[in-house]
């Protein structure tokens, strides 16, 4: 085997091992965001209002209202964002694999298409097991 493809077969590797690294990375802190997201929530805020405030039964009634489609917006544009973000690092993750596929031959290509399939899969199973 010559430098050259010995070169090759090391940097495809090394991208292999980096692409690993970042979608662990960036899986690890999507997961560790909802799992704040899923922690039991403090005090109601309708609760602090109620305390510091006195508010009438009137009052908190509208409040409630309030809160509750503030509560409703909130979680709707906090999944349209995620789901943005999500669109985006597949944009990114596709780019990035063209760029890589580029200068390699054929037959490394086909090794980093493989590459790519187990990653992908592993990927999947993982979004599964989450959404369960």
């Amino acid at each position: 085997m010559n430098k050259s493809k010995l070169a090759a077969g090391g940097l495809l590797i090394a991208v292999f091992a980096a692409g690993l690294i970042v979608g662990g990375t960036g899986s690890a802190a999507l997961e560790e965001r909802e799992q704040r997201e899923e922690r039991p929530s403090r005090t109601p805020y309708i609760e602090t209002l109620q305390e510091r405030m006195g508010l009438s039964p009137d009052q908190r009634q509208q409040i409630e209202v309030v809160l509750e489609e503030f509560n409703a917006n909130w979680r709707t544009m906090r999944q349209e964002l995620r789901e943005e973000e999500r669109r985006r690092i597949q944009e990114i993750r596709v780019d990035a694999r063209s760029k890589i596929i580029a200068p390699l031959d054929s037959s490394q290509a086909d090794v980093y298409r493989q590459m790519l399939a187990h990653t992908d899969s592993v990927r999947a199973a993982r979004a599964s097991r989450r959404q369960r």
